[in-house]
């Protein structure tokens, strides 16, 4: 059942927009009582850019309560509710998307000043409202740039410690891991050459949908971003695919630290200006440890809590199968068809049967064994639109430096710490615990399908046009650990 309650914003105080995208804006709120953050998720209109009055939080939770929470070890997901709002606290929280980033708010009565924050500035408007409307709904769930321990005297220690370390969080984008072989690519309607229909094409679908986007301006250049290399379970590649990330984000990763957003593709820094963001951890680590970059730690641990191991040692650098890349692989080759053949079974059905599959509210009739285990074309394509939401998913990856005094404390307790041994002489051992959860889960329809398609066919007439514009995805596959 869905849980839902009623908000009140006297005890919410430091607001900030913590993201947004086309569907969602999320408010990240502080408790002035526990110190605890959460966050609050509203759902957009995509058409018009503007807060939803008609709010699908519920049916998101619905949807993540009986798709997605079966196909994920239950440390990776966030446990949220459905709560509601005064259509006026709404109204103000709506806002924050049109400040500027990292801009924090002491309380909600601040948004009431029109001098400052005029209503214009608002995504949901009053005057829009259905006459019925007096609440609004958003999902409401920890802000996973935090680390929460469910051992509360552990917590309370960690934070009362002497020595203090900031929480480095990477969201990360990490799309389609496995490579997709697309049949039939000449006859579905498209400009190229037939050639293309029996031709060895060696690229992912996210690296041929970026180059679309790049092409049409989106990005001032390409990046080298392969998820393949992400997904593969060999070190250099997934220390490649990280590295190019905070090169060039491409709006697949930011960096938090605090909750404060420090690195993303509108706020580009670098490695250099990233370290310089968390200088007192560089700091901490140049007096231990000599000539140990804290980037280059920290992305080492990351490519470790990726597979799943707890510590850099790389003769035990396998991909595990409770890992979040090995669980988020599975999910995603849910999908048996890909978007080529979708587009060819979607075309199948009459206008009036894709209606079906464009309602999201139909996703509370199905059931996941029921749509996994048959392989009707009508199956199939609720298999495509399923693993869509795990090819656009996001991880929160948050760690914090913790002192080897704690770590030996409570390593009983702990299950996720990593310990991360610098590539030097004579350098001590550097621990820290962290969390994974996996976000951004809303349902797919068919419109994702179009679209990715449209971009898809634009992204190979670049490629036949010219082939040297990308490097083979498959080019240094030699230990992709699922072939997919």
């Amino acid at each position: 059942m869905c849980e839902s309650s009623n908000q009140s914003m006297n005890n919410n105080k430091l607001l900030s927009i913590l993201a947004h995208s086309k569907a969602n804006y999320v408010v990240s709120a502080k408790n002035s009582k526990t110190g605890v953050r959460i966050v609050w998720r509203f759902s957009k209109n995509k058409q018009t850019g503007l807060a939803n009055f008609n709010s699908i939080s519920k049916l998101v939770y619905h949807y993540m309560d009986k798709f997605i929470s079966p196909l994920f070890s239950e440390k990776y997901l966030v446990k949220c509710k459905v709560v509601s709002f005064s259509i006026y606290d709404a109204h103000l929280l709506s806002k924050l998307p049109t400040l500027p980033v990292n801009l924090f708010i002491k309380n909600i009565d601040e948004l009431k000043n029109q001098e400052k924050y005029p209503n214009e500035l608002a995504l949901l408007k009053l005057q829009l409202a259905p006459q019925d409307c007096t609440y609004i709904s958003a999902l409401e769930m920890l802000d996973a740039t935090e680390i929460h321990v469910n051992n509360f005297s552990i917590n309370k220690f960690i934070q009362n410690s002497s020595f203090q370390s900031p929480t480095i969080t990477f969201e990360i984008k990490p799309k389609q891991g496995f490579y997709q072989v697309h049949f039939n690519i000449a006859n579905c309607d498209t400009n190229l050459n037939t050639s293309l229909s029996n031709m060895y094409f060696p690229y992912c679908n996210n690296c041929v949908l970026q180059l679309e986007k790049w092409k049409s301006q989106a990005f001032a250049k390409m990046y080298d971003f392969c998820p393949l290399d992400l997904y593969s379970g060999d070190k250099k590649r997934m220390i490649r695919a990280i590295e190019s990330l905070i090169d060039d984000p491409h709006r697949n990763m930011k960096i938090f630290k605090d909750g404060i957003e420090i690195h993303s593709n509108e706020g580009q820094v670098g490695k250099e200006g990233l370290e310089k963001s968390i200088d007192e951890l560089s700091r901490y680590i140049r007096n231990n440890n000599n000539d140990v970059n804290i980037v280059d730690v920290l992305v080492d641990a990351l490519s470790c809590i990726l597979i799943g191991v707890n510590n850099n040692d790389p003769n035990n650098f396998i991909v595990q199968p409770t890992s979040i890349i090995h669980e988020l692989l599975m999910g995603q080759q849910i999908d048996k068809i890909g978007l080529v053949e979708g587009i060819r079974i979607l075309r199948q059905f009459s206008v009036k049967e894709r209606s079906m599959f464009n309602d999201i509210c139909q996703w509370t009739t199905k059931d996941l064994s029921s749509i996994v285990e048959s392989n009707s074309n009508e199956n199939m394509l609720w298999q495509y639109l399923l693993a869509a939401t795990l090819k656009d998913c996001s991880l929160m990856i948050s760690m914090k430096l913790i002192n080897s005094s704690i770590k030996d404390l409570f390593s009983k307790d702990l299950e996720n710490i990593i310990t991360i041994y610098p590539n030097t002489s004579q350098s001590s051992p550097l621990h820290f615990i962290y969390s994974v959860k996996i976000v951004d889960l809303d349902p797919k329809s068919p419109k994702n399908l179009v679209n990715s398609y449209a971009r898809f066919l634009e992204g190979l007439k670049l490629l036949q046009m010219n082939p040297s514009l990308r490097v083979s995805c498959l080019q240094s596959s030699k230990k992709q650990f699922n072939d997919g």
